[in-house]
């Protein structure tokens, strides 16, 4: 969407698009964690939603401004993650058939977690 708003929630176009999804959880990114990430979700939370910012699919100005923004948000009650968290969550079931392609989308090779989980069980 192009739009010249700070915050998309400010841009009606946008809200009409996440109100159509008729979903109430929403995960945020944006070019700017403080600014493009923060903002809608701030805005989204005072309007009823449950918004989580997938913190590492931002960008952002300095690592004082990413503190800032977390300190805000998590005060305010606006969760935070990592988007390779969220988009486990949402497969929900590692016996899923496409398991081991989202693990390995994702960078986590599942099964070498296991075995070090299993290694440090056998000590």
């Amino acid at each position: 969407m192009d739009r010249s708003t700070v915050n998309a929630w400010d841009y009606p176009p946008f809200v009409e698009a996440v109100k159509a999804t008729k979903r109430d959880h929403l995960i945020i990114a944006g070019l700017s964690f403080e600014v493009c990430a923060s903002l809608p979700a701030i805005s989204a939370r005072e309007e009823g939603y449950q918004p989580i910012v997938a913190i590492d699919a931002c960008g952002t100005f300095s690592a004082a401004k990413r503190e800032a923004g977390i300190a805000r948000l998590t005060t305010l009650g606006i969760e935070i993650s990592d988007y390779a968290t969220l988009m486990v969550e949402i497969m929900g079931d590692n016996a899923d058939p496409k398991a081991l392609d989202v693990y390995a989308a994702l960078d986590m090779p599942f099964a070498v977690l296991m075995g070090q989980v299993a290694g440090a069980l056998s000590r």
